[in-house]
């Protein structure tokens, strides 16, 4: 992997872990491989979009174990992984 990916990659995992000190070491990592201000900002709106995803699936997911009429979602996972048997 590119080391510029491998940096957009780690500024997106660390924006969608709300780690601000995670933010800081890979945003100085970034500067110091030329990524742009507008790359870093594409990398954080993608991250934006999967923690949007993932927020909204686990309300509904929540709201199916106090409404038992509701039917839970399908699984966010592969089948057979550890979170979803």
């Amino acid at each position: 992997m590119e080391p510029k990916t491998a940096s957009l990659i780690s500024l997106a995992a660390a924006y969608a872990l709300n780690c601000q000190p995670c933010l800081q070491y890979h945003q100085t990592k970034a500067a110091s491989l030329g990524l742009s201000l507008e790359e870093i900002s594409q990398a954080f709106f993608l991250a934006e979009q999967v923690k949007i995803g993932a927020q909204n699936k686990t309300k509904r997911f929540a709201e199916t174990m106090v409404n038992q009429e509701a039917e839970p979602e399908e699984a966010c996972c592969a089948p057979g992984s550890a979170c979803c048997p």
